[in-house]
């Protein structure tokens, strides 16, 4: 068992509002209120954070191949963003009204977003 907290000096203000591990359980991701999306490693426990959106993260998933990343925030449009895994990690496509965002479950080939008006959209 393991425990994982955002850094001491800014633990206050960034606390963790969601996690995922990566499809090779190799990696957390975690979601702060910052807008921040913190990737601890499993084995060394060594933390990267990234700024992803300016308002709270609600919800974080990898792709099965673990080489993209969902974020969704709550406040600010984009309200949903896809990320480039890998050298870096880098912004793919934003999604300006999708206050949800999914990956499909069996192939990371289509997602599948819903916006407050309650429509749902599939992308291929």
């Amino acid at each position: 068992m393991k425990t994982f907290r955002a850094e001491q000096e800014d633990s206050e203000d960034n606390i963790l509002t969601c996690t995922a591990f990566s499809a090779d359980r190799q990696f957390l991701y975690a979601g702060t209120v910052l807008g921040d999306v913190k990737m601890f490693n499993l084995s060394s426990g060594e933390e990267t954070t990234y700024q992803c959106h300016e308002s709270c993260i609600n919800h974080i998933q990898p792709s099965n191949n673990t080489n993209l990343v969902i974020t969704s925030a709550s406040w600010r449009l984009p309200y949903s963003k896809i990320w480039t895994i890998g050298e870096f990690f880098e912004e793919k496509l934003t999604f300006k009204e999708e206050e949800h965002l999914e990956f499909s479950k069996l192939v990371a080939d289509k997602v599948v977003g819903t916006c407050a008006e309650g429509v749902a959209t599939i992308w291929d």
